[in-house]
């Protein structure tokens, strides 16, 4: 049986994460309500859990605007919490998201030698959703490098495993704005 206050903090986890999905989350609220959980996570010593507060504390700066900067050591502090207890496909995700803040900080290569291993992590995973996300991620790269030949080929390659593995919801919807956004602008 699962210990009641994991079974807590992972309750409270998701409803901050459904809130941010929305759009509907309340960003010092939020954020102190994390602050809190990822005090209980720290007292009973669950890594799991503190990462994944860490990364979502993470997107949820990075999309609020002004903040966005201070996302990058809470994306570290998750990819390091996930890598010590070799949970690959967070892994992936945390890696993921530095990869994202690279780019939006303007470090190009960075981002795309970062968003490459997480693709790599997330293929050995299997994670389809994540591995197309880190495509298009890679072709927007690619395009703001100006080099549409291989932004594309990340598009279409994206495109294609999305239909192949049969991927709806917000795997595919993330890589469709992506998508939508490149097209528009070449």
């Amino acid at each position: 049986m699962a210990n009641p206050v994991v079974q807590m903090i992972d309750s409270i986890i998701r409803q901050i994460q459904e809130r941010y999905e929305r759009g509907t989350m309340v960003l010092e609220r939020d954020m102190a309500t994390l602050r809190h959980q990822m005090e209980s996570a720290l007292s009973i010593q669950d890594m799991g859990l503190q990462g994944d507060i860490e990364l979502l504390m993470g997107r949820i700066l990075f999309a609020s605007g002004p903040d966005w900067r201070s996302a990058l050591e809470h994306f570290y502090s998750a990819h390091r919490l996930y890598s010590s207890i070799n949970r690959a496909p967070k892994v992936a995700q945390a890696l993921m998201m530095i990869g994202v803040w690279q780019h939006m900080d303007g470090q190009l290569d960075a981002a795309l030698e970062t968003l490459t291993q997480a693709r790599d992590q997330a293929e050995e995973q299997n994670y389809h959703s994540l591995i197309a996300r880190c495509l298009s991620y890679l072709g927007t790269i690619y395009s703001d490098l100006g080099n549409n030949t291989a932004a594309l080929a990340q598009f279409t390659e994206a495109s294609e495993l999305l239909k192949r593995a049969s991927i709806t919801g917000a795997g595919a919807n993330s890589f469709c704005s992506w998508n939508m956004a490149w097209g528009a602008a070449t």
